[in-house]
This record gives structure tokens, C-alpha cells and sequence, in this order.
């Protein structure tokens, strides 16, 4: 009989054991091997693999404790009144351990998509879709355990026009960034410039602002109404590649076309041999203004993109005065010749200031006139 009771209790072990323990075991080994995987995909580069693995990470060990403790409450209760209202609780918390675990999924797979598309972070659509998402297992969980959201939610729509008006300025920008992303003009990663003189990377598109860093590292927040409403430059599109004008004069004596030949071929030298440079573009060189000391002209380089103009710029200017230098090549400076009447005092001649030449005629005359002799204004 003790023999037969002590069988008995090693199968309930045993039982209690593949049923509640096991489980666990398992969950926790899946979940060390999704550990696993993130930081192996982070360091290899599997994007996709690296999305799955942080959305399930966490969920999976939820769902076998949501299942254990089913099975216990079953094993362990007799009571029908009590079984039910417990079912229920672990059935919402189940559909909302799912729900968020969707949600991570979908904004890694969100994240890996503009990634793919060489576009930084938009958390405007990774909000929305944690928002969206948590709405909507926050009312399938509340709907799980009997609380009546039909009521709640025509009170909302009720009131929908006050909310309105109280949100109108956070409204207008939420729909004014859902807009910069619906018409793709504007995108993280490209270099703009606003009417109103600030400049920079897109870092981000927000709720209500766009993050833009500039060139200093300084980031400027813009509303996305202004970006939705003022002149915007966006020196990324349609293409990043722009043009590289810089201004140069030569002297009368110059001879142009030399002058011609020599500039292009430091132009397309700097194309070839610095970073930045369009190796396969033509470069351009016009004549414009015959100016008070030069001859003026305009080099046209080709950038791959808005940063590379400096560097280019840089070695242009620097590789075209020593060339300039070894050809004989002259960069008139402005000069001023004065015509003067050597027979007059130099305060007469014509080379002071109206109020210099007015404080000198006073000096003079101050000099030739008695000591007793009253000064009049």
C-alpha cells in the first residue's frame, strides 16, 4: 500500500513536472536563443532575423507562464464561479501579450524597411503604429474582461468636436507630418534649407516636429506646419549630386584663352583626385563681366553631394592659385589711382572726406588769425 501511494506521488511529480516545469525550461532556453540571436544579428547584419527576434523577445516566456498558470488554476480550483473569472484575466492578459508583441513586429519591420531604403527614423510612423496597436489591445482586453467600451467610446465621439478644438495645434501638425511622409519630398537623411535661413539634415519626423541637425551639430526643431508651409530647398532630390559654382577674375592683360585652359584642367584635376568629386562629370567655364579690375568668370564643379562642395571648393582654390602662379597667370587685386594738383595744399586736393577737408580749412585758418580774435561757429 505504501509502495503503491509512493508510485502515486512520483507520477504526480513527474506530472506536475512535464506540465508546469518543463514548459518553463523551454520558454527560458527559447528566450536565451533569442538573446542569441540579437546580438549575433546586430553584429552580422541579419536585419530581418534582428526585428523578429527583439518583437518576440519576452513574449515567448509570457505565453508559457499565461499557460502554466491556466493549467494550475484547472488543476488546483474545482469551483466553476472561480475558475472563470480567472480564465477570463489570463485570456485578456494572453491577447494583450500578443497585441504588443505584433506591435514590436511591426515597427521593427517598419525600421528595417526604411533602413533598406536608406532613410533614417521616422518615429512618426512607429508612434502611430504603437498607439494604434495599444488601442486596440487595450479595448480587446477590456472587452475580455466585460467592461462595456461601447458607452465610453460615444461619449469620445460626443465630444469630438471640443477635443478638436482644444488639440488644434498638435492636430494640425500630426496631420502636417503624416503629409511631409505621404508626399516623399522630404525625407530623414536629406539636407535642406528653409526660407527663414536654417539648414540642415532631416534627423527625424515627429508627432508635431521635424529635428533637423546642422552642420555646427546643432539641432533645430521645426513645427511640421512650417515645414508643410515654407519654401523649402531639398538639395537631396530629385538627385544628390549638384553643381559647384565659383567666381574667379583675371587681369585685363590676361590672355583668355589660356586663362580657359589652364582653369579646366585644375578643374577637372580636383574632380579626379578628391574626395567628393563626379569623376565622369565636364566640368564648365564661362566668361560673364568685364568688371573695374577684372575679367570675370565662373567655374562650374560637380559635387556628390551638399557636404563635398567645402573640400572641393578648398583644393580648387588652393590648386588654382599655384597654377595661376607657375603660368604667369595674374588675380588683379582692386587699386585706386588719385589724380591731384601738386600746386595745392594737400586738405584742398580732393583725397579728404567733406568733414576731414571741413576740421583741416578750420585748422589753417585757426592758425592765421590773431590770439585776441573771437571764434565764431
Amino acid at each position: 500500500m505504501v509502495e503503491e501511494t509512493e508510485a502515486v506521488q512520483i507520477n504526480n511529480l513527474l506530472l506536475l513536472f512535464i506540465s508546469n516545469v518543463l514548459p518553463i525550461v523551454v520558454g527560458v532556453l527559447i528566450e536565451a536563443t533569442l538573446y542569441w540571436i540579437k546580438h549575433l544579428g546586430q553584429r552580422k547584419g541579419w536585419r530581418l532575423r534582428l526585428a523578429i527576434a527583439q518583437a518576440l523577445q519576452w513574449q515567448v516566456i509570457g505565453w508559457v507562464l499565461i499557460g502554466v498558470l491556466f493549467r494550475s488554476l484547472t488543476d488546483i480550483v474545482r469551483d466553476p464561479a472561480l475558475i472563470m473569472p480567472a480564465a477570463t484575466l489570463l485570456n485578456a492578459l494572453f491577447i494583450l501579450l500578443i497585441t504588443i508583441g505584433v506591435i514590436r513586429l511591426l515597427t521593427g519591420l517598419v525600421t528595417l524597411y526604411l533602413q533598406q531604403t536608406a532613410v533614417a527614423s521616422t518615429s512618426i510612423l512607429q508612434n502611430m503604429i504603437r498607439v494604434g496597436g495599444l488601442f486596440v489591445g487595450l479595448g480587446v482586453f477590456l472587452q475580455n474582461i466585460g467592461f462595456q467600451i461601447g458607452p465610453w467610446l460615444t461619449v469620445i465621439a460626443g465630444s469630438s468636436v471640443g477635443i478638436t478644438l482644444a488639440l488644434q495645434g498638435p492636430l494640425s501638425n500630426l496631420f502636417a507630418g503624416i503629409t511631409l511622409l505621404a508626399s516623399n519630398r522630404i525625407r530623414p537623411g536629406h539636407y535642406v534649407k528653409l526660407a527663414s535661413g536654417e539648414e540642415g539634415y532631416v534627423v527625424d519626423i515627429q508627432w508635431h516636429t521635424t529635428t533637423i541637425r546642422q552642420l555646427a551639430n546643432n539641432l533645430v526643431v521645426v513645427p511640421n506646419g512650417v515645414m508643410v508651409s515654407a519654401i523649402v530647398i531639398n538639395y537631396d532630390e530629385p538627385e544628390p549630386e549638384l553643381s559647384i559654382l565659383i567666381e574667379v577674375g583675371v587681369s585685363y592683360d590676361s590672355d583668355l584663352r589660356h586663362v580657359e585652359r589652364v582653369t579646366l584642367e585644375v578643374a577637372d584635376e580636383v574632380m579626379q583626385n578628391v574626395s567628393g568629386g563626379v569623376q565622369t562629370a565636364n566640368c564648365l567655364f564661362r566668361y560673364h563681366t568685364f568688371a573695374d579690375f577684372s575679367i570675370n568668370f565662373t567655374v562650374i564643379l560637380r559635387g556628390q553631394q551638399f557636404i563635398d562642395q567645402y573640400l572641393l571648393k578648398h583644393e580648387f582654390v588652393k590648386r588654382l592659385h599655384e597654377r595661376y602662379h607657375a603660368e604667369g597667370i595674374v588675380i588683379p587685386f582692386p587699386i585706386r589711382t588719385l589724380a591731384t594738383d601738386s600746386t595745392q595744399p594737400l586738405h584742398l586736393q580732393g583725397i579728404w572726406s567733406d568733414t576731414e577737408r571741413v576740421s583741416l580749412e578750420r585748422n589753417a585758418q585757426m592758425k592765421t588769425l590773431p590770439k585776441d580774435t573771437p571764434l565764431t561757429s
